[in-house]
């Protein structure tokens, strides 16, 4: 896959869909240091910022699967019953519905359980006014 560190660039996937307990920002709604080029506090982002590192990023994942191309980032998460396991998050209204993303859960699924988090409630993103389903594990609403 990646042959070269990769960085953020301009991908503001994860600031505008996790959540940044630091700056007390809920899970998909606006950061307020997110900008057209990234970041516009990078150099002193905070630490769940500066530790998060979604598979992409550690070159897990081919070029064109970049969270903001792709519409959802791939990451993992632990589960005290499960173990690691793959954690899909929605950054883009619909996300999970594209068919690259779409077979890339379907490969996943058949490996070990794979938990895709997309906006509660059915709202998408203040900003983008658009709406999604709520909260799936495994394609069944949680």
């Amino acid at each position: 896959m990646a042959s070269t560190e990769r960085t953020c660039g301009s991908c503001t996937a994860c600031c505008s869909s996790l959540v940044i307990e630091e700056l007390s920002k809920p899970a998909f709604t606006d950061c307020p240091h997110e900008c057209a080029g990234g970041c516009d506090a990078y150099a002193s982002r905070p630490t769940s910022c500066r530790d998060f590192r979604c598979l992409w990023l550690d070159g897990h994942l081919e070029e064109n699967d970049r969270p903001d191309k792709l519409g959802v980032i791939f990451t993992t998460t632990h589960d005290e019953q499960v173990g690691v396991h793959p954690l899909i998050v929605e950054a883009e209204p619909q996300g999970v519905d594209r068919p690259a993303v779409q077979d890339a859960i379907q490969r996943l699924t058949e490996k070990s359980p794979v938990l895709v988090l997309t906006p509660a409630g059915g709202t998408f993103h203040p900003k983008r006014r658009q709406t999604t389903t709520p909260l799936t594990i495994d394609g069944q609403a949680a």
